[in-house]
């Protein structure tokens, strides 16, 4: 199925603006974090441009961020939690948990980008 031209665009929105639409908040930068972790992700390979990406970013409270989560696979985290489905909600993740692991983030990001291409068309209309 191709891509809409949104979806393809995601990252030329600014980022301020995304993470207000998903979130419906202003944020500090330091909640700012990677939903599959940087390190994990750049220790397999992947390019710098396919990791820090709109889709894969979240906002987390800086301690969650640097201590329960803290370079844990996605489906490790994820799993682990109390409120799973109200986290995948929240920050838009599949609920998909083979799009969990890092071996499966370029389908991860294809999910995710329409998550988030939805949103975006629900707060906007585009």
């Amino acid at each position: 199925m191709p891509r809409t031209k949104v979806e393809n665009r995601l990252d030329d929105y600014d980022f301020d603006f995304l993470m207000y639409i998903i979130y419906g908040k202003k944020f500090r930068k330091e909640d700012i974090d990677h939903i599959h972790p940087y390190f994990i992700l750049k220790f397999k390979g992947y390019d710098i441009d396919k990791i820090n990406t709109v889709v894969n970013y979240q906002l987390l409270d800086y301690g969650i961020n640097r201590g329960d989560k803290n370079n844990k696979e996605l489906k490790d985290w994820i799993n682990g939690l109390v409120n799973k489905d109200d986290y995948l909600k929240k920050h838009l993740i599949p609920d998909n948990p083979d799009l969990w692991t890092s071996e499966n983030y370029e389908q991860f990001l294809i999910e995710q980008k329409k998550l988030v291409k939805a949103k975006l068309e629900e707060k906007i209309n585009v």
